[in-house]
């Protein structure tokens, strides 16, 4: 992403005519405001982006067909890269500002990389229990993967289980202690505070500020 504006400013430089030309790139995080006195060369530009993980070079692009990408920037080039990727090569596209941009790539992240830190917490707890690797794997696999499924098709709040939505307060008291490392603690409640907004959701009738307060110490 470092080098989509100095290749831009290589090519603006040339001061050639590029009337006709559309202009894209694939940065989730920038915008096509990157392309920055594009109306100069009278070309016009747009950026867009697939909503996919590529964990791997060699073989990510086989399942690349399955991506929703996101596209914004102008009118022009919109509608050329739209026909592209959405007639011609049929994928589902959404539409969105260029000021919302680096929200969405952050929402991306949530819903990726940040799912595998957690994970990875999830693994060292129980290689700490003394579980080998592929064990550990093993036992998260179907409580993963189900729950991800689960949320996809009833989204946040009714797939929610577990000690935060019934309120189970000495489950709760009995995990922090457990755990001795102070980055896992501080996870465990920043995390915890967000799926006590969503039990409070479900569950308006329910008094979690004990578990409010619980979660918003610092240890």
């Amino acid at each position: 992403d470092g080098v989509i504006a100095d290749v831009w400013d290589c090519i603006a430089a040339m001061d050639m005519d590029l009337s006709g030309y559309k202009i894209c790139h694939f940065s989730g995080s920038l915008s096509s405001n990157v392309f920055s006195g594009i109306e100069r060369t009278k070309a016009c530009g747009c950026s867009i982006h697939p909503m996919y993980a590529f964990s791997d070079k060699f073989t990510s692009y086989k399942q690349l067909n399955t991506a929703r990408l996101t596209i914004e920037g102008s009118t022009e080039a919109v509608k050329v890269i739209k026909e592209l990727f959405g007639a011609e090569l049929k994928h589902q596209i959404f539409e969105l500002k260029a000021s919302d941009k680096v929200k969405y790539h952050a929402a991306a992240a949530f819903a990726s990389n940040y799912i595998v830190g957690i994970f990875d917490v999830a693994l060292e707890l129980l290689k700490n229990c003394g579980f080998t690797d592929k064990d550990a794997v093993s036992l998260l696999e179907p409580l993963t993967t189900g729950n991800v499924k689960s949320v996809l098709q009833n989204g946040t709040k009714d797939a929610l289980t577990g000690p935060v939505i019934r309120n189970d307060i000495g489950t709760i008291k009995k995990h922090i202690e457990a755990l001795e490392d102070k980055d896992m603690i501080d996870i465990y409640k920043s995390v915890g505070k967000r799926l006590v907004d969503i039990s409070k959701q479900k569950y308006s009738d329910r008094d979690y500020s004990e578990l409010e307060d619980i979660f918003s110490k610092r240890k």
